[in-house]
């Protein structure tokens, strides 16, 4: 049969389980995928539009993720056009060429879930950001994992709470190593001592706290940012101290006192202090 979409001739594989690909050739059973970017671009999409492809080894977690992104996308406005299916294996959709959240996030869920995402035409704003840093990722793991624990965002109180924190720590750990195969938590990065942080990323020079309760009168946060300067200081590339919180964090870390800090570590240290609050989910 011939590609719908170039013309060539390819090799159309199906099997009992509903999953279906097209293959360039019988003997290396390369797979046909992604096509050049002078692909006419269809007609009735809005100016800078852009191209995605979204891949998998399995059609049912496939079409799953695809849904709830595309609704995040739909509601959001930046819905070009609805998926298209190319293969059981393979949809194409067209999406405003943003750099902002509303693009990337549901992006950043697909990657997260295993997904392959590659985007036409190569010089877009969102090819340019589609490189998601590994703090991003676990940012995108976190909301993630606190989507779907029910109490989540419910104040709890010591003893229950503390437990509850564990727990999820525990898990995102887990699921950290699982995506990226190294482990990147939990590391004594401030010298001879057992200071440690939730995650240091030394290629980015970026250490992640999860400080669920950043929210409250009492925190690590002084004590957080007293470690990345540390680490700074006995030879770790620090550049970026980053919280994930939950809602409420943004409040009491823009009080005189808070910013007052974070900008002495910027200034005397070249260390950035950013906060990612988790939302709850609609």
């Amino acid at each position: 049969m011939r590609c719908s979409f170039c013309g060539n001739d390819v090799f159309h594989f199906t099997c009992s389980c509903g999953s279906s690909v097209l293959f360039d050739d019988l003997q290396t059973f390369g797979i046909h995928i992604l096509h050049p970017s002078n692909v006419e671009k269809p007609l009735g999409l809005p100016t800078g539009s852009i191209r995605i492809r979204v891949s998998h080894f399995h059609s049912k977690p496939l079409r799953e993720a695809l849904q709830s992104a595309t609704a995040k996308w739909r509601s959001r406005g930046v819905l070009a056009r609805e998926p298209d299916r190319i293969t059981s294996l393979t949809y194409e959709v067209w999406l405003a060429d943003s750099k902002g959240p509303s693009v990337i996030s549901p992006l950043g869920d697909l990657i997260v879930g295993g997904m392959i995402v590659e985007t036409q035409p190569p010089d877009s704003e969102l090819t340019r950001v589609l490189s998601i840093g590994k703090a991003d990722l676990l940012f995108s793991l976190a909301q993630t994992l606190a989507n779907e624990q029910r109490t989540f965002f419910e104040v709890k109180g010591p003893g229950i709470g503390d437990n509850d924190t564990a727990d999820f720590m525990k898990e995102l750990r887990s699921r950290a190593l699982s995506l990226f195969k190294n482990d990147y938590s939990e590391k004594k990065v401030c010298g001879e001592n057992n200071l440690c942080v939730d995650f240091y990323f030394d290629g980015e020079e970026t250490i992640v706290e999860v400080a669920l309760g950043l929210r409250n009168p009492q925190s690590e946060y002084e004590r957080d940012i007293l470690k990345a300067i540390i680490a700074k200081e006995t030879g770790k590339p620090v550049s970026c101290l980053i919280f994930i919180s939950k809602p409420g964090a943004a409040r009491r870390i823009n009080q005189p006192g808070a910013r007052a800090i974070a900008g002495w570590a910027e200034r005397n240290h070249g260390i950035r202090i950013e906060l990612r609050e988790l939302s709850m989910s609609r």
